[in-house]
């Protein structure tokens, strides 16, 4: 198997998040927050975004996500979902589903237990419009309501730095919220979001060892300009 390869291993992925986490998603170069796409962590509540977002309208996000909540009751029926694929993820799995049949996209569920895996889900659409300084910003809500899903809170943030997209995929007990965003100053050069996208780099390498075969203090986390730069030296 190649090295591309490997760092697409949920292994690599696990230790990615804890030392990303370890390091606060900071460039230790350079000291800019950013992210690593396709990372589940823990999070405690929607205000962990700002960490990452410091603008970010997170009040208009809580009116919306509270607008789904009430609004499950009065959507009749569960309707029956099979999963695509089962991962294991550490001492946790990802369940990915398509709740609109097979040309759907999928949507990844993270828990830290096993689950029922013949559920039935409600969902819902919701076109949403945050306020922000100087634009706003238009998107949309996934919520899948499960009748079990036993979570604790996780969080996956991608950012798209090409187009300055956003992605949001969070679990709040047995709710499952995709939220897309789409950056309104696209293709203006000074975007709403402008985060930096993080590496693991390692400080050196052993024959034979695969890339999370290292003790923590051997990676450090670094953005793609500041990895480079280590490279070339």
């Amino acid at each position: 198997m190649g090295y591309a390869k490997l760092l697409q291993r949920n292994e690599w992925k696990i230790k990615c998040s804890e030392i990303l986490q370890r390091d606060h998603f900071m460039c230790q170069d350079c000291g800019k927050i950013g992210l690593q796409n396709n990372i589940y962590f823990p999070f405690s509540d929607l205000n962990d975004i700002t960490y990452f977002f410091p603008k970010f309208p997170i009040n208009d996000l809580y009116t919306y996500c509270n607008e789904i909540e009430n609004r499950w009751s009065t959507i009749k029926g569960f309707e029956k979902i099979k999963y695509d694929k089962i991962e294991q993820y550490n001492q946790s799995y990802i369940y990915t589903f398509r709740p609109f049949g097979f040309l759907s996209t999928g949507v990844s569920v993270f828990s830290y237990k096993s689950i029922k895996l013949n559920q039935y889900i409600k969902h819902q659409r919701l076109d949403i419009s945050l306020k922000c300084k100087l634009h706003d910003v238009k998107g949309v809500i996934f919520a899948y309501l499960f009748e079990e899903l036993g979570n604790k809170n996780f969080i996956q943030l991608n950012y798209y730095d090409n187009i300055g997209n956003i992605d949001l995929l969070f679990t709040l007990r047995s709710q499952v919220f995709k939220i897309e965003l789409l950056n309104p100053s696209f293709p203006s050069p000074n975007p709403l979001y402008n985060l930096k996208l993080l590496n693991v780099h390692h400080k050196y390498y052993i024959n034979g060892h695969m890339p999370w075969e290292y003790n923590n203090d051997s990676l450090i986390t670094l953005c793609n300009e500041c990895h480079q730069k280590r490279h070339l030296r």
